[in-house]
C-alpha cells in the first residue's frame, strides 16, 4: 500500500512540475543557441566559459543612500538634505546561465534590495530596485524628519552593449560565469532609466511641508564608456581578475513631479515638466561605476564589486543629487 501511495504522490508530483521542466529546457535552448551564435565571435585565447549551468552565493552588502541634496529656488518650498545611514544586510543570489537574481531584507529599517540581470558577453542588463524608511534629515528650516517618516523608492534599469567581444568578457568580472584569461577592455554603450519616489508617512509632517505626500525624479539617459578586466592566472586553477568600469550616461528626457493635499503649492499633481537644457552646463549626467575583484579555484569563488551611481539634476526651478553606494561582497560556488 506505501509503494502505491509512493507511486501516486510521484506520479503528481512530475505532473505539476513538467511546465517546469518544459521552460527550463525552453530556455536551456535558447542559451544553446546564443552559446552557437557567439562561440563564433570569442577569442578562446582570452575567454573561456565554464562548462556550468548555476551559480549559488551569499553577499554581505553595504548600502548607503543620499536621497536628496536640493531644493526648490522658491524660498517657502521644500529645501534640505534626505539621508540613510549605512545598512548592512545578507543577501542571497542565484543565477542560471545568464540570469541572475539577488534578494535582501533589513528587518530592522524594513530595507528591500532587489536585484534581477541578465549578464551577456556581447549584451545585458540590470534591474536594481530599493525600498527602505531608513530616511532622515532636515529640511525646510527647522523641519526635521525622522526616521520611518518617509518611505523611499528607488529603481534603476540599465542595459550594455559590449563593443570589443571577441576579447573582453563583463560577466566575467560581474557574475564569473566566465574566465577571462587574458587581460583586455572594451568600449560599452549603454541606456539607463532611473527613478527615486518619496513619500511621506507621518501626517504632521506633511503639513510642516505644505502639504507635500509624495515627490519622484525620473530620467532617460544614454551611456558611452569602458571597461577593463585585469586577469592574473596563477597556476592551472587559480585566477585573480579585478574589473574596472565607468558609464557615465547623458540625459535625454527628465521629469519631476510631487502632489500634496487641497493646499497650496502642492494641490493635485504640481510642477510636472520635462527639463529642457539650454546650454552646455546644464547638461544631465548620470555616472555609473562599477569596480570588481575576484578569486576563483576551480568552481569555487570569492570577491566583492563596488557600483556608485550619481544622479544630478539642475534647472530654474529645482536642484537635485542622488548619490547612490553599494559594496557588495560574494563567496559561492558553480555548478
Amino acid at each position: 500500500m506505501q509503494g502505491f501511495f509512493f507511486i501516486v504522490f510521484f506520479t503528481m508530483m512530475l505532473g505539476v512540475c513538467s511546465p517546469v521542466f518544459a521552460v527550463m529546457e525552453s530556455v536551456n535552448r535558447f542559451f544553446d543557441w546564443l552559446d552557437k551564435r557567439e562561440l563564433a565571435h570569442w577569442d578562446s585565447s582570452y575567454v573561456t566559459p565554464y562548462k556550468t549551468h548555476w551559480v549559488v552565493a551569499t553577499e554581505p552588502i553595504a548600502f548607503r543612500n543620499i536621497s536628496i541634496d536640493g531644493g526648490t529656488s522658491e524660498k517657502d518650498d521644500v529645501d534640505g538634505v534626505l539621508k540613510s545611514d549605512l545598512a548592512l544586510k545578507l543577501a542571497l543570489h542565484v543565477g542560471y546561465r545568464a540570469l541572475g537574481l539577488s534578494y535582501s531584507f533589513d528587518f530592522v529599517d524594513h530595507d528591500r534590495n532587489i536585484m534581477l540581470t541578465y549578464y551577456d558577453n556581447v549584451f545585458g542588463a540590470e534591474l536594481f530596485y530599493n525600498h527602505s524608511s531608513n530616511v532622515y534629515g532636515a529640511m525646510s528650516g527647522d523641519v526635521y524628519v525622522e526616521k520611518n517618516k518617509l518611505r523611499r523608492y528607488n529603481l534603476l534599469i540599465d542595459a550594455y552593449y559590449v563593443i570589443n567581444n571577441k576579447k573582453f568578457s563583463y560577466p566575467a568580472g560581474l557574475s564569473q560565469a566566465n574566465l577571462q584569461k587574458k587581460s583586455a577592455g572594451s568600449l560599452l554603450l549603454g541606456i539607463a532609466y532611473a527613478r527615486t519616489e518619496i513619500n511621506v508617512l507621518d501626517i504632521d509632517l506633511s503639513k510642516d511641508l505644505l502639504g507635500l505626500e509624495w515627490m519622484e525624479i525620473s530620467e532617460v539617459a544614454i551611456g558611452f564608456g569602458y571597461a577593463h578586466n585585469f586577469a592574473y592566472n596563477i597556476g592551472e586553477n587559480h585566477h585573480f581578475l579585478f574589473m574596472f568600469s565607468f558609464l557615465p550616461h547623458l540625459t535625454l528626457v527628465n521629469d519631476y513631479r510631487s502632489k500634496g493635499d487641497d493646499g497650496e503649492p502642492y494641490g493635485g499633481v504640481w510642477r510636472s515638466w520635462v527639463w529642457n537644457t539650454k546650454s552646455f552646463k546644464e547638461l544631465q549626467i548620470i555616472w555609473m561605476f562599477r569596480n570588481s575583484f575576484s578569486y576563483s579555484f576551480r568552481n569555487m569563488f570569492l570577491g566583492m564589486n563596488f557600483t556608485a551611481f550619481f544622479q544630478e539634476m539642475t534647472n530654474d526651478d529645482v536642484r537635485v543629487e542622488n548619490r547612490v553606494l553599494i559594496l557588495r561582497g560574494f563567496a559561492g560556488v558553480r555548478f
